[in-house]
């Protein structure tokens, strides 16, 4: 399996952290972890499959990929190229009109979304493209067609960057109260904009942050008290939810 990954460019460079152009000689299945927004998948060549819970979905031509709080698997067949547009937070509101909770642990197909646009033609032009060049111009003039101009909600934003300076370490009822907002209203305006509670949310940044940050001579319940868990089981509970493994797993193999 060959990743090529690239940093748009121009407006589009505010909305979007970076596309990967992903391509098969032969078939392959491999873990992909939760992400923190969600994922535009354009397939132009090929098969591409979600595995999730044992339960295999194929993929459309066109697929937004929402947020997961659990691990999953793709599986993508000989010769099969895959096109992703990796979102920044809060941005793909400015695409899609549809409330991001919608997509919770799913892949649907853009077509069945509310667009006007003909997505016809970026089929078209990914099929037809001889090179990553084209294939990115073609998913940009798709995306340009789709962008609103659409102020970001300050609130959520605000919560947002909360959330991350903390590595996910905070309690949502203070960060509620700090924003001046009830829990409900906030609970259910996080969910609408983001995709997830806040708490899962929170939950997803820590994890990340402790595979990233995991050092050799860190044990997992320095980990654990470190993202402010009261206790390693709970921390480990929630690490193999994200990764399908246990921290000691998790991180034997990757050493």
């Amino acid at each position: 399996m060959l990743i090529k990954e690239y940093r748009p460019q121009g407006v589009l460079a505010s909305y979007v952290n970076s596309y990967q152009v992903i391509s098969t000689e032969n078939q392959i299945t491999k873990t992909v972890l939760p992400e923190t927004s969600p994922l535009l998948a354009l397939r132009y060549e090929g098969r591409f499959d979600y595995i999730i819970h044992n339960r295999s979905t194929q993929m459309p031509a066109l697929a937004l990929a929402g947020l997961r709080s659990s691990v999953k698997q793709v599986y993508m067949a000989k010769n099969t190229g895959v096109f992703l547009v990796k979102f920044k937070e809060l941005a793909i509101a400015s695409f899609f009109k549809e409330p991001l909770h919608c997509f919770f642990e799913k892949g649907i197909a853009v077509d069945d979304l509310s667009l006007k646009q003909n997505i016809s033609g970026v089929e078209e032009q990914l099929y037809k493209a001889k090179d990553d060049s084209e294939r990115i111009l073609a998913v940009e003039k798709f995306l340009i067609s789709l962008l609103k101009q659409q102020g970001t909600d300050q609130l959520i934003s605000a919560a947002l960057q909360k959330i991350m300076a903390v590595h996910g370490n905070i309690k949502i009822k203070e960060l509620a109260r700090v924003l001046n907002i009830s829990m409900d209203a906030f609970e259910k305006r996080f969910r609408r904009i983001v995709g997830v509670s806040p708490k899962r949310f929170s939950t997803l940044v820590r994890m990340k942050y402790a595979i990233k940050n995991k050092t050799a001579a860190q044990s997992v319940t320095d980990m654990a008290l470190t993202l402010g868990y009261f206790d390693e089981s709970h921390f480990i509970k929630d690490f193999k939810l994200f990764s399908g493994q246990t921290p000691f797993q998790y991180f034997a193999a990757t050493r």
